[in-house]
């Protein structure tokens, strides 16, 4: 558990190259004021990823020799994890059935690690779903808002549009303009709204890279291009409307409102 103490770290092993490495001596001691074991010498072969067994309730394991656990400690360890690697992968979910009813009066629990990997990834797909459902919610609000403010500004600007009109403004340039309006604030919010994200990813991604390293931070420039012209295209559609109501409203009718 890392929040019990310190864990074990080797210098000089990149988690971006992986490949082959040189054994690496290291001494296996006892937890100081333990004097349970004696100290010994042994040699590291490998090095997992440290997401190589992430789904193993987010900790890291170090798989060695059993004997070596009595060489440290005379103080017997029960085994109550066990893995087996299958000649027949395709055949996990039977094997796991066929476990639990054999052990059954053990209370055994068996699960197929690769079933188990990609329930994991489902729930994680199934949050990332509901959380840009949740966005997209947003975005339509945001543009429904957009196409309620263009209403009352028709209303509210009336007397304006009527003096633009009687100074020689044409119905289709006071359309423009209230296109051209709806426009901005949809870009300019989505800019707002763009940099206040990866502003925010930059900072989730600071902290967890401090304690993984090897990840990139990039923005899928191509999806938010894409939702930006969304929110564009549709809040010009929400304002045509009403841009087509005050492009028809008469200078007469307007001074006199």
């Amino acid at each position: 558990d890392p929040s019990s103490g310190p864990t074990l770290g080797i210098k000089g092993i990149m988690a971006t190259e992986p490949g082959e490495i040189t054994g690496v001596d290291i001494t296996i001691r006892p937890p100081v004021g333990q004097n349970v074991g004696n100290s010994v010498n042994r040699k590291v072969i490998g090095v997992l990823h440290q997401f190589a067994d992430a789904f193993e309730f987010g900790s890291s394991d170090i798989y060695m020799n059993p004997d070596i656990l009595d060489e440290i400690s005379s103080k017997p360890v029960p085994f109550v994890d066990y893995k087996f690697k299958l000649a027949d992968a395709s055949r996990a979910e039977e094997i796991t059935r066929v476990l639990e009813t054999v052990f059954i009066e053990h209370g055994m629990t068996a699960s197929a690690t690769a079933s188990d990997i990609a329930e994991n990834q489902s729930q994680d797909a199934a949050f990332n779903r509901l959380f840009q459902g949740f966005m997209g919610l947003g975005l339509l609000v945001g543009v429904a808002a957009l196409g309620v403010v263009s209403f009352r500004a028709v209303v509210e600007r009336r007397q304006s549009i009527g003096m633009m009109r009687a100074l020689g403004y044409k119905g289709r340039m006071i359309q423009i303009q209230f296109l051209m309006e709806s426009g901005v604030v949809a870009i300019l919010g989505s800019a707002i709204g763009i940099g206040l994200g990866a502003l925010i990813g930059w900072n989730i991604f600071l902290s967890i890279s401090a304690e993984a390293e090897g990840l990139t931070y990039s923005i899928p420039w191509l999806n938010v291009t894409i939702i930006v012209l969304v929110a564009v295209v549709f809040s010009l559609v929400t304002t045509f409307i009403p841009a087509r109501q005050a492009s028809k409203i008469k200078p007469s009718e307007a001074l006199r409102y």
